[in-house]
């Protein structure tokens, strides 16, 4: 049987602050709560605290006073979809495991990741970045 696509669950902004982090984990706990088993819930909102934490601190939707940063959720096939976009940053790029990701430094990142909990261990599907503007 072929996975189906992912349903849009949400989409919505956060100020690129600390406390973002707690409300955005909130908010997908809430959409993803009646779409996957409790432990991908919780993996999920795990995950995207990391990701949303890493735009306030290493984008500049976290240091400028009116950053932002953008999530869309979706889920199918008992998995949880997430993109997570930042206004990128002006002196640095994103990194993954030492090696260096091409982008430019203008322009936002989004972070996309797909996540499944086969057997209690999680496994990134996919991970990217992306640049551009608007």
């Amino acid at each position: 049987m072929a996975p189906c696509l992912p349903r849009p669950l949400g989409l919505a902004e956060f100020a690129g602050r600390a406390e973002s982090v707690g409300k955005a984990r909130g908010w997908a706990r809430g959409l993803l709560a009646e779409e996957v088993a409790d432990d991908v819930l919780d993996d999920a909102v795990v995950l995207l605290s990391e990701l949303i934490t890493n735009s306030v601190v290493h984008s500049d939707s976290g240091r400028k006073s009116d950053g932002l940063v953008t999530v869309f959720l979706a889920a199918g096939d008992g998995g949880a979809y997430c993109e997570v976009i930042d206004d990128g940053s002006a002196t640095s790029v994103p990194t993954v495991r030492g090696h260096r990701m091409t982008a430019t430094a203008t322009g936002a990142y989004g972070w996309s990741t797909q996540w499944r909990t086969p057997a209690a261990s999680i496994t990134t599907t996919r991970w990217e970045t992306r640049s551009g503007s608007g």
